[in-house]
C-alpha cells in the first residue's frame, strides 16, 4: 500500500481491497506487533539462507535452517 499510494491515492486502493479507509489509517499509526516484527526477522533469515541456497531443493534447505519443524509444505508451497 504504501509503495502505491503516491501513484494511485489511498481510496481507490482500499475500494479495490474492500477496506475502510479508516482502517488504513488506523494500521499506519499503530507500533508493529509482536508477531510482525517476528515475521520480519524470520523473513530476514530465509532470504539470506535462500541467497545461499542452489538447486531443487533449496526450498526445503531454507526452511530446515531457519528452524521449521514441519517442511512438508514445501512441495505444495502452501503452509498448514
Amino acid at each position: 500500500m504504501q509503495q502505491h499510494k503516491q501513484t494511485f491515492g489511498v481510496e481507490p486502493l482500499l475500494a479495490v481491497l474492500g477496506e475502510p479507509v479508516s482502517t488504513f489509517y488506523d494500521r499506519a499509526g499503530r507500533e508493529p506487533s509482536a508477531r510482525a516484527l517476528s515475521d520480519a526477522a524470520l523473513l530476514e533469515r530465509i532470504e539470506a539462507v535462500w541467497e545461499q541456497s542452489t538447486g531443487p531443493t533449496a526450498a526445503r534447505g531454507c526452511t530446515r535452517c531457519c528452524g521449521a519443524r514441519d517442511t512438508s509444505w514445501v512441495k505444495t508451497g502452501s503452509p498448514g
